[in-house]
């Protein structure tokens, strides 16, 4: 299957308009300004580059790999551009999904109703919001501590918050977040 084609399977990246090289661009959903992978006209190659690849899911484990199986470009200011052969498209699109769908499970721990604290993001429908959470960690509090006190909260709960911060932050798309009786 051709690089473009398997790219396009993913349904993990948006397919602009194509590049005056004849390279076909496709950019990362929920990373406007982040990730994006250039198909080379030949189909053969990918280039993949990053503005800001900390802000990158799962950037360690993905940069790891185009480092060692890539050959770096110079792109002005983008700090992570390689050019890859098609053969590793497969396990760069691995990565990013296995990620991807972490995420959006934990971002689906988050709701919002308009009569539950005034429509602030919550966990899991119950009356403990993410800023409070956000708030006790900022203050030192462990997790364990957290679980203690708040006996319905789960591990993945704090790392949804935790999530959900990083995406608010980072700009992400947040369509995993349920906004309940608007």
């Amino acid at each position: 299957m051709s690089i473009k084609r398997q790219v396009r399977a993913s349904k993990l990246f948006k397919e602009l308009p194509p590049q005056a090289n004849g390279s076909t661009c496709f950019q990362l959903k929920g990373y406007p300004s982040g990730a994006s992978l250039y198909v080379l006209k030949d189909d053969r190659r990918f280039d993949f580059w990053d503005r800001a690849p900390s802000k990158f899911p799962n950037s360690s484990q993905l940069l790891d790999f185009v480092q060692n199986n890539g050959i770096r470009r110079p792109r002005g200011e983008h700090r992570c551009s390689y050019t890859l052969d098609g053969r590793y498209i497969g396990r760069v699109l691995e990565i990013i999904k296995g990620r991807m769908t972490t995420n959006h499970e934990l971002l689906s721990r988050i709701t919002a109703r308009p009569d539950v604290f005034g429509g602030k993001p919550i966990i899991r429908d119950m009356r403990i919001s993410v800023d409070l959470v956000l708030s006790l960690l900022s203050q030192g509090t462990t997790q364990s501590e957290l679980l203690n006190e708040y006996p319905g909260l789960e591990p993945e709960d704090i790392r949804a918050c935790v999530a959900y911060e990083h995406a608010v932050i980072a700009g992400d798309l947040l369509e995993a977040v349920s906004v309940l009786g608007s």
